[in-house]
Parts: C-alpha cells; sequence; structure tokens
C-alpha cells in the first residue's frame, strides 16, 4: 500500500516537472482558459493540490492503521524469540544436569573401584603372609586421574563443535 502511495506521489512529481516542461503550452493553455484550465496539473492548480492533499491524508491514515500491525509482527517476533530462547535453555539446562549426573555416577564407580582394589591388595597381602604367591593386581585409578580425564574430554569438545 505504501509503495502504490510512493507511486501516486512519483506520478505527481513527474506530472509537476512536466509543467514546467509544459511552458510552451502554457501559451495555449491561457487559451483555454475559458474551457478549462483546471485541466492542466501544476502546483498552482486547485486540482491538484486538493488531489495532493487527499494523497496525503490517506498516507497518514494508511501509516496510522499500518503501524500497530507493525508494532504487533514486532511483539510477536520478540514473543517468539524469548519462547525459543526459554525452550533452548531448558534443554540446555537439561543437558547439564545429565552431564552432573553422569558424572556423579562416574565418581560413585571410582570410589567402589578404590574400595575393591583396597580389598584385592589386603587379599593380596594375606595370601603373601600365607606363603602363596601374591596375585597380580589391576591398574590403581586415582580420583585426580578421573577429574584429567574428564578435563581432557571437556578440552576436546570445542575441538569437536560443530556449528
Amino acid at each position: 500500500m505504501l509503495e502504490k502511495i510512493s507511486g501516486i506521489h512519483s506520478a505527481l512529481d513527474s506530472i509537476k516537472s512536466a509543467g514546467a516542461g509544459l511552458a510552451q503550452a502554457r501559451s495555449q493553455a491561457e487559451a483555454m482558459t475559458a474551457v478549462g484550465s483546471s485541466a492542466l496539473p501544476n502546483a498552482e492548480n486547485p486540482l491538484y493540490e486538493r488531489l495532493l492533499n487527499t494523497l496525503r491524508v490517506m498516507q497518514t491514515q494508511i501509516e496510522e492503521r499500518v503501524r500497530p500491525l507493525a508494532q504487533e509482527s514486532v511483539e510477536a517476533e520478540a514473543t517468539r524469540l524469548r519462547h525459543q530462547r526459554e525452550q533452548e535453555q531448558s534443554a540446555l539446562t537439561e543437558c547439564l544436569t545429565r552431564i552432573d549426573q553422569c558424572i556423579a555416577t562416574c565418581t560413585d564407580r571410582i570410589n567402589d573401584y578404590q574400595k575393591t582394589y583396597a580389598e584385592l591388595a589386603r587379599l593380596n597381602q594375606r595370601l603373601m603372609v600365607l606363603g602363596a604367591e601374591p596375585e597380580p593386581m589391576p591398574e590403581s585409578f586415582t580420583t585426580e586421574q578421573f577429574t584429567a580425564t574428564i578435563s581432557a574430554r571437556l578440552g576436546k569438545i570445542p575441538l569437536q563443535a560443530k556449528f
């Protein structure tokens, strides 16, 4: 709608500039004054001025009607973006919660492993006291090793991320 109004303004401006180009025709127009000088488009013509004023009023009315719609559209988009952000934030929070749960589970398993390892070490020591040959022990895993492993894996994530 605003494009049409701009087009009408352009047409009126071209008519206005054409009116200047019609300076030669003005002498002929003076002869036609008795017939109807209002037929020539120029800035002094009251019909032209009324048409231009009517066009301006129409443009103002259209802008008054379009502006609330544009504001509604902007508000709807802002609401949609807020909702999308909240969903993404919720998904990230849920992901972090699952990561925390996995880390807690790993920590519990490491603690169990350390207890079992300590028990095996005591049993192996008793076997040696009784004169038996000690059994080979599995690798010991400490909390510091666990922390280092987790840190190393977290350090690799930015390198693997695909944006």
